[in-house]
């Protein structure tokens, strides 16, 4: 093949930037070898196939530009000296520090990539991985000869891409040096770590101005979520950026199957197969035939949310695995209920799939210059008998005390943040102005994780059974929920808030 040759209109960028005295000059020589090295792209693209999609393109960025290396040249005699390992046996050192002395560092990956196998390589005496770790010992070791003082220094900080344990050069020299009796060598080992003291002060307060005051009346006459209430109650900044400055979720490319795709995709399969059931109920072998089809409908819900791509292996098969088991397991529930209602002669029909419910708290109640209005959506409505039952599925897990009202009342919810509640409030106060009377609506989580537990109905008083007096607390809670969100002099991040979008960055 022909040498790679630069593109000699990307020098025209900088006409000299070899001979730039400046602190930049080392980033500019990065920025115009990377140049360099994308403008070897049309010619992949030319002779290769075309690049259908960005993450291609990124694949083939990232393979050019991790293979290249920048050559540090300089005055031998004076400045820094950057030498390589094989360079410093020429050279005695009176003291040296060894950084970065991680085992995945030092040595490091001595992987042998030939083709040849090991056995075939030793048989006919050829350099093995043996040959090569010792080489590497060999070239520290005499870099070490003649020091005084050495320093190695690693880092013992737990992490996802790099080992925290020291490398295995640091332990053989302790124990060799301490079998030969050398009496003038000493060993300390220093643990050091960074301290926040001096930390420049970075607590965001943002002022609550008119114009937050006016985007916060716009929420509330548009229609408060139960989410939106619960990001102001866990951290009000966080509620700031959110949906004062309306900044959204960040969109990332996900490398492996999120959270939120993952429930998006099992909420998908429920939906798509109850709302062909709207104003009935499925039967038994309805049920059973939805059971023998998940794997497939689980897998077309998981192309829409997440794209096409390979369930079959890695981290997305143990997500779709699990995803699959979940849905089972809740399909099974429902063929028991079913079985349980026939039984004792209950009759139980879908009302609505993905309900858009909404209700507006009297101004009377309120003394407030502007309605105050609630929104939500169930993922299903079910009537059984006088029944309405109001589910919301959840692929996490769900705690009895999650949807328990404890002794401090409604008030204490909204004080302990208890998010689930406060939803579950939400649809049973929605519903119930729709004139259906309390007593006979039962909001309920079903938590896919904890399938045995079942329809898990917010508890009051030990019974799943509302009254008109909670809903008169939810609504005072309500109510003061928006007088603090105008009275509130800052948005402040919350320190016990761990799951903020943008506070923390």
């Amino acid at each position: 093949t022909e040498p790679r040759t630069p593109n000699p209109e990307l020098r025209t960028l900088n006409p000299e930037p070899r001979t730039l005295n400046s602190s930049w000059q080392f980033e500019l020589e990065s920025i115009i070898r990377a140049q360099e090295l994308l403008a070897e792209i049309p010619g992949i693209v030319v002779e290769g196939d075309e690049i259908a999609e960005m993450k291609s393109l990124q694949v083939i960025m990232q393979h050019l530009i991790s293979g290249e290396a920048i050559t540090f040249t300089g005055e031998p005699l004076e400045g820094l000296q950057i030498l390589n390992m094989v360079e410093t046996r020429a050279l005695d050192f009176d003291h040296l520090i060894v950084v970065g002395a991680n085992e995945d560092q030092l040595p490091g990956n001595l992987s042998d990539s030939s083709l040849i196998p090991f056995d075939v390589r030793q048989l006919y005496e050829m350099p093995t991985m043996a040959d090569k770790e010792a080489t590497y010992a060999y070239t520290l070791y005499r870099l070490l000869q003649r020091a005084s003082h050495i320093d190695f220094l690693y880092s013992s900080i737990t992490s996802e891409f790099k080992g925290t344990e020291q490398s295995r050069y640091i332990t053989q020299i302790q124990l060799e040096l301490a079998d030969r009796g050398h009496q003038q060598i000493r060993f300390n080992h220093i643990k050091s770590a960074l301290h926040d003291d001096h930390k420049e002060d970075l607590h965001v307060r943002i002022a609550n101005d008119d114009f937050a005051r006016q985007r916060i009346q716009q929420i509330w006459e548009a229609g408060i979520s139960p989410s939106a209430l619960n990001k102001f109650l866990l951290c009000p900044l966080d509620f700031y950026y959110r949906y004062i400055l309306g900044l959204g979720e960040e969109e990332e490319m996900e490398e492996q199957i999120s959270a939120a795709t993952f429930g998006s995709a099992v909420h998908q399969v429920l939906e798509d197969f109850f709302k062909e059931y709207v104003g009935r109920f499925p039967s038994i072998a309805d049920l059973q035939s939805f059971k023998e089809e998940l794997g497939t409908l689980l897998k077309k819900a998981f192309e829409k949310s997440y794209g096409k791509t390979d369930l079959s292996f890695g981290e997305n098969y143990l997500q779709f695995s699990l995803a699959l088991k979940m849905l089972e397991k809740t399909v099974e529930f429902e063929i028991n209920e079913s079985i349980k209602r026939d039984q004792i002669g209950l009759t139980n029909s879908i009302a609505e799939i993905e309900s858009t419910l909404e209700a507006t708290i009297p101004q009377a109640s309120t003394n407030m210059p502007f309605p105050l209005k609630i929104r939500g959506k169930a993922d299903r409505i079910d009537h059984e008998m006088n029944v309405v039952r109001i589910i919301d599925y959840k692929t996490g897990a769900v705690k009895t005390d999650d949807v328990k009202i404890g002794k401090e009342g409604v008030s204490g919810a909204f004080e302990k943040k208890k998010g689930k509640i406060i939803q579950l409030l939400f649809y049973t106060y929605m519903e119930a102005q729709k004139g259906t009377p309390v007593e006979d609506i039962r909001a309920a989580l079903f938590s896919l994780k904890n399938y045995s537990s079942g329809w898990q109905y917010i508890i009051h008083n030990d019974s799943d059974r509302l009254t008109p007096e909670v809903l008169a607390h939810f609504e005072e809670a309500i109510v003061n929920c928006a007088k603090n969100m105008l009275a509130i002099d800052y948005f402040e991040h919350d320190s016990s808030s761990k799951h903020c979008e943008y506070c923390n960055r």
